[in-house]
């Protein structure tokens, strides 16, 4: 069991590293920090496991360690909130709630070290025969549970925000809030695993070889996501981020458009304004500077794309970049690389470049060129 719980920390490390010094901004450094919690509960549970902490440690480390976990679902709930572009409040409920939980964890430790060496022996014996004292039973269940409520609140929050952006933000960024999502629903997920799982198997089971195995379903999740469709933000990708997001929460949300814009927003002549000044070849270019050229609001331009052309705004103008790059690989292949021809068509990298000339023609760009 030691094994399990000492690979998982040390892979838990290994992303904590990558995450909190690869990538310089905000939001990888909150997503590594919370990341290393489990690893400081699996560390715990190798020296539980090897027994070699005196029982009046045991106990208080066992205190030290449950505000320690706790402190992994108000994270998530926060940096949900974070990329949402919104801020939230500590006087918020939920978490007026968990500082209530962790000042009732406070009032266990004190307990416990109040306690004759006798005492403390049965109270750790009590723990490890899974026959749990009062205030641990009740931290427990408040632990669990307020878990799945910040977990079911973060879900809810992020997909309220993914259905507001959708056809606003670029296609990287919907990855980043898609990968988001997804990880949010694992979680959720497996923790209802793992709640349930206290009632079918021992204590020692689900800690020691469960939560390990859900931590580790977690991580590679993440590191799937991370190097396989770059869903972790760089520091350049996040300052767009936050500036598309900034735009987009000083505006509200139009239900539906105007009559009257809708019939200057015809699709007609939103392709008609990208084929005659071809403003898609900047890399740069963004609904914002689209809606300001057409002098209306970014929501009515986006309803307008959406439902008059069948695409998001990101997918429109890869379409015609992806158009203008064909013309260059036929007349231009010989004298520019195709990595330059991507960025003369308005693609910001070789990697987005080929994505979206992929997803359009079914070719990679050198496939396109044999054919």
């Amino acid at each position: 069991m030691e094994y399990i719980n000492i690979i998982v920390a040390l892979q838990i490390l290994f992303l904590f590293l990558i995450l909190y010094f690869k990538n310089n901004n905000y939001l990888n450094k909150l997503l590594s920090i919370i990341l290393l919690i489990p690893a400081i509960t699996f560390v715990f549970n190798v020296l539980d496991i090897l027994n070699i902490l005196p029982n009046d440690i045991f106990g208080i480390a066992y205190f030290i360690t449950f505000p320690i976990a706790f402190l992994f679902a108000p994270l998530i709930f926060y940096y949900i909130y974070l990329l949402c572009g919104e801020k939230i409040s500590l006087k918020h409920p939920l978490f007026i709630v968990s500082a209530l939980t962790l000042l009732y964890g406070f009032y266990g430790l004190v307990k416990f070290i109040w306690l004759s060496s006798l005492e403390k022996d049965a109270y750790v014996r009590s723990i490890k025969n899974d026959e749990f004292p009062t205030e641990i039973l009740t931290l427990s269940l408040l632990f669990f549970f307020l878990q799945q409520i910040y977990f079911t609140f973060s879900a809810i929050k992020i997909y309220r925000f993914k259905k507001k952006v959708a056809n606003t933000l670029s296609s990287r960024s919907n990855l980043k809030i898609d990968f988001t999502q997804r990880l949010i629903i694992l979680i959720w997920i497996l923790n209802i695993i793992s709640t349930v799982s206290y009632s079918l198997f021992s204590r020692r089971m689900v800690e020691f070889i469960m939560i390990p195995l859900v931590i580790f379903l977690i991580i590679n999740f993440i590191f799937y996501y991370a190097f396989k469709y770059q869903a972790i933000f760089n520091e350049d990708t996040y300052k767009i981020f936050l500036k598309d997001i900034k735009l987009i929460n000083s505006v509200p949300i139009a239900k539906k458009a105007n009559p009257t814009i809708k019939n200057k927003l015809l699709a007609e002549n939103i392709q008609d304004l990208l084929e005659r000044n071809k403003s898609y070849l900047n890399p740069d270019y963004t609904i914002f500077d689209m809606s300001k050229e057409l002098n209306c609001s970014y929501n009515e331009v986006s309803i307008i794309i959406n439902k008059e052309i069948g695409l998001n705004f990101s997918q429109l103008i890869n379409n015609y970049r992806v158009e203008e790059s064909k013309i260059l690989l036929k007349e231009k292949i010989d004298s520019l690389t195709i990595e330059a021809i991507g960025k003369s068509a308005g693609f910001k990298s070789r990697a987005s470049f080929y994505r979206a000339f992929k997803n359009k023609t079914g070719k990679t760009p050198t496939e396109y060129i044999k054919s």
